[in-house]
Formats: C-alpha cells, structure tokens, sequence
C-alpha cells in the first residue's frame, strides 16, 4: 500500500483517457447528469461499478482524484496481504516459499495498475478472492461459501467485462466435481451462475433498452496472429527483460511452460507423488482461469477495436501465472527427491530463484523513481510534461464560450470540467479499413453554433483523426491563441 502512496505523492495517480471517463461517470452519477462520459456520449464501454465506487468517494467530499489513488493503494495491500495469507496457509515456510512471497511482493504489472486510476486493481482482487471460494466451496461443500464466490463474482463482472471469464471458471470446476452427483453439480452450477451473471445482465439489458447497444460499438481490428503474439510478448515480458528480443523471449516462455504442464501432468498421474504435492486444490482453478481468460482477451482484441494483450489487460492473470509457477517449484524437489544429490540440487534451486529476484526488484524501483521524477510512467495526464503544460493553463484560466472540440476532449474535461467532443475522425479508433462520416455532422453545428472552437494539443496522437492541415483545408481556421504545446482556432466554414 505504502509503494503506491509514496510513488504517486509527486504527481499523483495515473490518468488515462480512461481514467477520465471513469472519473466523469463518477461525476454525473453525483450531479445527476447520470453515467456519461468525458465529451457526452453514454458510459457503456466498461461497467459502472467503479464509477460508483468513486460517486461515493467524490459525494462524501473527497476529490475523486485524491480518493482513488489512496483507494487502489489499499486495494493493492489487500491483494498482497490475501495473496501472501494464501501462500503461507498453503506452504511450510522455507526458502521456496519466502521466494514466493517476495515474488508476490514485487508484483510488478499489478503494482503499475495499481498507480492509476483504473479498475483493474478491484478486479485483480476479486479474481483472487472468487477463485479461492470456489476452492473453499469445493472443499467443504458449504452453500453459504458458494453463494459468496458468486456475489463475488458478480461484483468482478460489473468492474470489468472479462469477468465473465470467472463465471466460465467457475461453472466448469462445479460441474467437473467429481465428489458431487450430476443432479447436485447442475443445482450448483445454476446457482453459482444466476447469481454471478444477473447484475451483469441487468446493466447490459439497461444498456441495450436505452442506447440500443450491449457494450458500445465493436469493429473487429486484429488478426488472430497479432493477437496471439501480442498475448505472448506480454506474458513472456512479466519474466523476462524486455531488453531481450521478442521471439527469443517468446520461445523461452512457451518452453518454460510446456515443461511446467508437463510436470503437472506427470506428477498428477504418480500415485506415489499425488499425496505429497502441495497445493493441488488451487492448480486446477488457477490454470483453468489462466487458459480461459486469456483466450476471452486474445479473441476479445480479435473481434473487437479493443487494444492488443498489453502489460494492463493481462495484469490479472500475473499472480494466478505466479501462483501456479509456486507450485510447480514448491513441488518441483519430488522429481529428484532421495536422490544422492538432493540436497545441492534443492540448493541451487533456491540461489538461481533469487537471482532472479533481481529482475522484478530492479523493475519496480525503476517504476517508483520515474514515478517521482515525471509521473506515473506509460501514457498518464498527471505526467510532468502534462502539468507543464501552457495551453492546459490557458484553458483553465480562459473559458470559451461555445462548442469545443478538440483532439484531446479528455484532457480538457479533466481540466476545465467541459464536455468537449472529439474533432471529426477518419476512421474507428484500432479500426483504419471502418471508415467514418463525420464531417457532415461537423458542418452542420458550425451552422447551428454562433462559436465553434477547436483545441488541438500536440502532445495528443491520435491517427484515426483529421489533422490540423486536412481540417485547414475543408474549414476556415482562424488561430485564436498559440502555445508552446498546442494552439486554439475558431472554426468556420468556408465562403
């Protein structure tokens, strides 16, 4: 908790252009504008569950900026702390499982979420906690457990989309139990099921009956290829230094992870070995999760404009990744146990693990010094470079009055409080062959607008947009101020 309070003290959390959106949602709950976000359009694209978390922070007075860093700051304590209390419930304490904790402690991709204003955080810990009831429920067979993994459950599918993923899990493992009848297994499935989908549902039918849409317009971006590669680049990253080449650090993954499955595999056949392995109960649920969430995104970016696998997208699927990787080293001396060399086997185990201890140590020291020096790093708008800005200061002291467009509406409205819309795009963001009309609607609010302003900031890259030339060139664009980091016009059509 305290490593995201001090790397966030210089310039505050990480903001994205989804943080805003977030954050604007949050406002109009507590307005009663209702869940819109930054440039007007309907709050669809992600579920409102942490949005209402930060309606209830900013209605009781704290700013929602300040409320959501120190929020996820705990959120990231409590995953370490659930996540550490698993470790050492499960594991003897040894230098295997001491590795394991410091691993979990420098979780590096859940602590980088964990510095902006995103939900992931909250998702990561509802993963967790849903996987380890299912487990529990398993275990025991005590309804009441049941009936709190779905609450769970459900409270992840109203954060993030993907968390259907643990629906999908969880329905899988009750009806694979083997020490349940076919009759209970269905009853349970049903009812784990309608109790995790139904919240989800209901926002999605809301959506549909009031913006004829599910989720917000989906266009199809990515090969299955990319996709792919994407997913593998990213997952290998968590392991090993980016500084290594792509394919060759891909390969190293896919290697490490066979021979992890086929460990698995060949100690759960040993009869000898299967009452000895440590933490068997969690291996299924963990890689069963792992597998399915995965290919949910790797298909969801494929189908969909959404972004490639990135270090964010995939961050929940790092602790259940590691927690996996604990067993199989925890359990890994059973190959070569009474074995005239087990003991320097097992030792040398312990020092090329903590050797790579250095890898992620070396990762998140580098995060919070950057974090202290510029802002969070990644694309944020609490960054130096966006705190420096002359035309962001010129906005907040000047106010147009008008319609506003701009290619940056979601720094404006994070500024000013406008809802500003986007300036005409080209093309659907992710999506160059989904063209896009939006120059007749353009043309027509210059009529019905006595004032119509574009603010275009040069640190913003958006490439499905219509340049300033392309925009010059169709419209009379009268220059109204210039900065160091962007200019303002006033946008009239052509006589």
């Amino acid at each position: 908790m305290s490593l995201v309070i001090f790397s966030t003290s210089s310039y505050g959390s990480g903001i994205s252009p989804d943080s805003v959106d977030y954050l604007s949602a949050a406002k109009g709950m507590v307005s009663g504008e209702g869940l819109i976000g930054y440039d007007g359009s309907p709050f669809v694209l992600w579920p409102p569950f942490f949005s209402s978390i930060l309606a209830a922070i900013d209605s009781v007075g704290i700013d929602p900026l300040d409320g959501a860093r120190f929020f996820n700051a705990l959120i990231f304590g409590l995953i370490i702390f659930f996540s550490s209390l698993w470790l050492l419930k499960t594991y003897k304490f040894n230098p295997l499982s001491l590795f394991g904790l410091l691993v979990i402690f420098l979780s590096v991709p859940v602590f980088w979420v964990s510095q902006y204003i995103w939900s992931e955080p909250l998702f990561i810990l509802l993963v967790l906690v849903s996987l380890y009831m299912i487990v529990r429920f398993l275990e025991n067979n005590d309804k009441m457990i049941l009936v709190l993994a779905a609450i769970f459950t459900a409270i992840a599918c109203i954060t993030r989309y993907p968390g259907i993923t643990i629906i999908m899990t969880g329905l899988l493992l009750l009806l694979l139990d083997r020490n349940a009848t076919l009759k209970t297994r269905l009853i349970n499935g049903v009812t784990f099921g309608l109790i995790a989908s139904l919240p989800l549902v209901a926002w999605l039918v809301r959506n549909l009956i009031v913006y004829a849409t599910l989720a917000g317009e989906r266009t199809p971006t990515n090969t299955i290829i990319q996709s792919v590669k994407s997913a593998i680049s990213t997952l290998s990253a968590f392991f090993l230094p980016r500084e290594i080449d792509g394919v060759f650090r891909g390969l190293i993954f896919i290697f490490v992870s066979v021979l992890l499955c086929i460990f698995f595999a060949k100690i759960m056949r040993n009869t000898k070995h299967r009452s000895s392995i440590i933490g068997k109960q969690y291996l299924m649920p963990l890689l069963i999760f792992t597998v399915i969430y995965m290919c949910f995104m790797i298909i969801s970016s494929t189908l969909s404009n959404a972004d490639l696998l990135d270090q964010r997208l995939a961050s929940p699927v790092y602790l259940p990744i590691i927690m996996l990787l604990i067993i199989g080293i925890v359990n890994l001396p059973l190959l070569w146990k009474n074995y005239r060399w087990e003991k320097v086997i097992n030792k040398l185990l312990v020092i090329f693990l903590f050797i790579w201890l250095i890898y992620p140590f070396w990762e998140i020291t580098t995060l919070i010094r950057d974090s202290n020096q510029d802002g969070v790093s990644g694309y944020s708008y609490s960054s130096r470079k966006w705190s420096d800005s002359e035309l962001v200061y010129y906005l907040k002291e000047h106010s147009l009055s008008g319609q506003v467009f701009g290619n940056g509406p979601d720094v404006i409205y994070l500024n000013t409080g406008i809802r500003t819309k986007l300036t005409p795009q080209k093309h659907m963001y992710n999506a160059p062959d989904y063209q896009l009309n939006e120059l007749p609607a353009f043309s027509k609010i210059l009529v019905d607008y006595e004032s119509v302003y574009v603010v275009w900031f040069e640190n913003v890259q958006r490439g499905n947009l219509y340049d300033l030339q392309e925009l010059d060139s169709l419209y009379d664009m009268d220059l109204v101020v210039k900065r160091s980091d962007g200019e303002i016009y006033l946008v009239r059509e052509k006589n």
